[in-house]
């Protein structure tokens, strides 16, 4: 997740910085699998309110999650792996 504090006083409007991380993190990913080392970004999430942004990666490791946001000019505050599985609807 990332601190967003100062989000609502920010110049731009959410929909503008949600697009502007968004377009950094992706620039960042591809250069990184272009090297060698894959990671896609899947989703980005801000949460205003609570002045938090989570995003989604496809990636071999939690390093190479931080290394992408790092090359993206961004904060890391935590990386968390997710594990899915098959989903029932009942």
């Amino acid at each position: 997740d990332r601190d967003v504090t100062g989000v609502q006083t920010c110049a731009l409007p959410i929909s503008v910085l949600l697009e502007e991380t968004t377009r950094q993190i992706d620039r960042s990913a591809a250069e990184m699998s272009h090297e060698g080392t894959p990671v896609s970004l899947l989703l980005t999430l801000f949460m205003p309110d609570d002045e938090v942004a989570f995003c989604l990666f496809a990636a071999g490791s939690p390093a190479s999650v931080e290394q992408a946001c790092r090359r993206a000019a961004l904060p890391v505050d935590r990386i968390s792996r997710a594990i899915t599985g098959p989903c029932e609807v009942t």
